[in-house]
């Protein structure tokens, strides 16, 4: 690395974590002789919560939190390891830590059920060791004889009172008698907790494609300008329609418009009238009338001539 600003800086009783690693409070000599100031102990379990109760609301508990188990960055920042953001019933290993963990955890007693106050009991058993210095006394033989002293008792005039009525309560034996969920506990201690929210799938693929969205954006919009046009036409092509059919149906008579071809007759041959038979002589011959010209005969027409002699 370029730069080494801060590795070899103290910052604090939680400072010295290696980059990129986790060093477990068990690893560091602050945490371990006790003493650790109230603000920073609440820090703690600031940065712990979320993941533990996006882990609550699946339905499942840690199990397992302990001074090895919960390590500090190199920014000072508390988290699990990661092996443990797994939930308990899909571990191989599920050995309850001496100390940490609470009676409920040693048994299979519905007498003892199991939840978010059994999660509870560890992080107020190690708050209970940030400030003693040491861890409580194991659950089975608290069981058998519990010599548990409040905190709020010891005259630890370094921390507030309600702080320490805070740790006792979450160590307390009856599961019944703990605070029952991570968000009880966090407003007992007057600290935000939000649930952690599970990475969204789809939104790397639309960081990655912000470019190619914006200019698909941009294209969309001279087609959104087209659209009043687009109406228009749809109208005038509708209007045509409606102006078609009303022609068809012969209600635009006066007006009608030639649709088809139409087959026209040749003009039939001209037909002249008769005239009316004019009144004639009778034939001097013999007596009857005289045939009309058109009526006669070609020898009735012919002029008559003498025969030659």
């Amino acid at each position: 690395m370029s730069s080494s600003a801060g590795l070899l800086t103290p910052r604090g009783p939680f400072s010295g974590a290696a980059p990129l690693a986790l060093r477990p409070l068990s690893a560091i000599a602050a945490s371990t002789a006790g003493g650790v100031p109230e603000t920073r102990i609440k820090r703690l379990l600031s940065d712990l919560l979320p993941s533990l109760m996006a882990l609550h609301a699946q339905a499942e508990i840690c199990g397992d939190i302990s001074l090895d188990t919960v390590g500090m960055d190199e920014n000072a920042r508390a988290h699990l390891v990661p092996e443990l953001v797994v939930a308990r019933s899909r571990r191989a290993t599920r050995t309850p830590t001496p100390g940490f963990a609470p009676f409920e955890l040693y048994s299979d007693s519905v007498e003892w059920p199991r939840g978010p106050w059994s999660d509870i009991y560890a992080l107020c058993a190690v708050m209970y060791a940030l400030v003693i210095g040491s861890k409580p006394a194991p659950a089975p033989e608290r069981r058998a004889e519990d010599t548990y002293e409040p905190l709020a008792s010891l005259g630890l005039t370094k921390y507030s009172p309600d702080f320490l009525s805070v740790i006792d309560a979450g160590l307390a034996m009856a599961p019944a008698d703990r605070p029952q969920t991570l968000a009880d506990l966090a407003g007992m201690l007057g600290i935000a907790a939000q649930a952690e929210m599970a990475p969204d799938p789809v939104a790397p693929a639309v960081a990655s494609h912000a470019a190619p969205a914006a200019t698909a954006t941009a294209a969309r919009q001279p087609a959104r300008g087209r659209h009043p046009l687009l109406v228009l036409l749809l109208i005038v092509a509708l209007l045509g329609a409606g102006v078609y059919a009303w022609f068809e149906s012969g209600m635009g008579a006066p007006n009608a418009l030639i649709t088809r071809s139409e087959v026209v007759q040749p003009n039939p041959p001209a037909v002249h009238p008769m005239p009316p038979p004019s009144p004639t002589a009778p034939d001097a011959a013999s007596g009857a009338p005289a045939a009309p010209p058109e009526l006669r005969t070609p020898q009735e027409s012919a002029p008559l001539t003498p025969a030659p002699g």
